[in-house]
């Protein structure tokens, strides 16, 4: 008993300093109120601020069978069923239902009614009701017994309460590129609705002029314009499939008209969005669906300048390309008649090159048979009247292989396998030329493929 007692004592004890030492204490409302914002906050994020969401537990289709076999009064459902009608936009186009909603005092004074059918307005765009629904909330935002807070912001931007409001609502999208989702959401807009893709298509129009006339101007803002705009505009969030290849290949037909800026910028883009991947690579080609062969050509590039980069710095290192091999090629990426390429490595060097990846997905096949430390760089060139593979190894001393691409895929296979050969990659009963990097190699590399119609690209 007495161990229990001295127990007490010490909890009492300690309990006392530490109410005393608490109200010793200067109280910070920031520190003190700080937890119960975060939570507020969280709340608001999980619910609508004024009024009710859409009930929930009710079968729409079961409850629109009911109202067209109903007789139309009230008293035949509850208020939450009257509710829930209000996010059937089949019930928001029937004028009956809003004349009973009317004639029983829910709109325009219930914001819990009028979010629903604000959330049927702006997500099937233009309903048959649609002048007689922004009736009741102009109406709404002059209630001064029922003021609907968020219906009052609506009203603040122009037109938005108009057949016009798609392009207004751009313009404010346009505004703030860079928060684009949360601009959404404070207007209460749905991104799949209707509403709201019209105006990110408004918007997208805006931004993509303005990246054409910056970027033809050469100014430096097409940069900070263009990171905003793929950072909020195209999240895969708010940019449909239909349009998302449409606004993939405009940004690429601009490469002809940028500089070297906006092709960085753009290509550490398409490099890494996951929506994309390879435009030759079995696994994503789909993905390019909807885009020219032109673009995809371009991406190509941009792809291909990144991995020539990696292959050069990443296996062979700068210091160690004494032959200047990197300028070289990197002068072909861009050629006309460049159409396709592959990484192929030995395990040692595809390891290395993986783990050193920084963007996208790796896409490197698997060199077999390969002395250590060896990998090829192998590109494909089309011109009018023949159609060649050009191999270059990493490692100095190895002669470049050129092949007829009917030969090379026959002996070797296409650039979308995930293996090669060594000894096939060198070998020269096949290969229709060798040529080795002696004395002047880059003078005659150049003449050899220029008899063959392949020329260098833009500098």
């Amino acid at each position: 008993m007495q161990k229990i007692l001295d127990s007490l004592r010490r909890v009492i004890a300690v309990a006392a300093i530490n109410v005393e030492s608490r109200l010793a204490l200067t109280l910070d409302p920031a520190q003190e109120l700080g937890p119960l914002e975060l939570a507020l906050t969280r709340l608001r994020s999980q619910g609508p601020i004024d009024g009710a969401g859409r009930p929930s537990g009710i079968d729409p289709d079961a409850l629109w069978a009911r109202w067209t076999m109903s007789t139309q009064s009230s008293e035949e459902f509850s208020l939450r069923e009257l509710r829930a009608l209000c996010w059937d936009s089949r019930a928001v186009e029937d004028l009956r239902f809003l004349e009973l909603l009317e004639s029983d005092g829910h709109i325009p004074k219930r914001g819990a009614f009028l979010r629903g059918l604000w959330h049927c307005h702006q997500h099937h765009w233009r309903l048959r009701s649609a002048s007689r629904l922004e009736s009741y909330f102009l109406l709404a935002t002059t209630q001064a017994e029922h003021r609907t807070r968020w219906l009052e912001q609506l009203n603040e931007l122009p037109e938005m309460l108009t057949d016009n409001a798609a392009r207004s609502v751009g313009r404010a999208l346009f505004a703030r590129l860079d928060a684009v989702g949360s601009t959404i959401d404070n207007l209460r807009l749905t991104a799949p609705g209707q509403l709201a893709q019209l105006a990110l298509r408004a918007c997208r129009s805006e931004w993509l002029d303005a990246l054409k006339l910056y970027a033809e101007q050469n100014d430096p803002r097409v940069i900070s314009v263009l990171h905003q705009g793929l950072g909020g505009l195209l999240h895969s969030d708010l940019t449909s499939k239909e349009d998302f290849p449409k606004v993939v290949e405009w940004l690429l037909e601009l490469l002809d008209r940028s500089g070297d800026a906006y092709r960085k910028a753009l290509a550490d883009w398409i490099v890494s969005d996951r929506r994309l991947g390879h435009p030759r690579r079995i696994g994503t080609s789909a993905n390019w669906m909807g885009v020219s062969e032109k673009a995809r050509l371009a991406a190509l590039r941009l792809f291909a300048a990144k991995d020539i980069g990696r292959f050069f710095d990443i296996l062979i290192g700068r210091q160690f390309d004494t032959q200047s091999r990197r300028p070289f090629w990197e002068q072909y990426i861009n050629s006309p008649q460049f159409v396709d390429y592959a990484i192929a490595c030995d395990p040692e060097d595809r390891k290395r090159l993986i783990a050193n990846w920084t963007d996208g997905v790796p896409d490197v096949a698997r060199l077999d048979g390969a002395p250590d430390r060896h990998s090829a760089f192998i590109m494909r060139f089309r011109t009018i009247h023949y159609d060649l593979i050009v191999v270059e190894m990493s490692r100095a001393n190895n002669a470049m292989y050129l092949f007829d691409t009917s030969d090379f895929e026959d002996e070797v296979g296409t650039l979308e396998k995930s293996r090669f050969r060594f000894s096939a990659l060198k070998n020269r009963s096949v290969a229709a030329r060798t040529w080795s990097h002696s004395h002047s190699w880059q003078f005659r590399f150049a003449g050899n493929l220029r008899e063959f119609g392949i020329v260098r690209g833009p500098q």
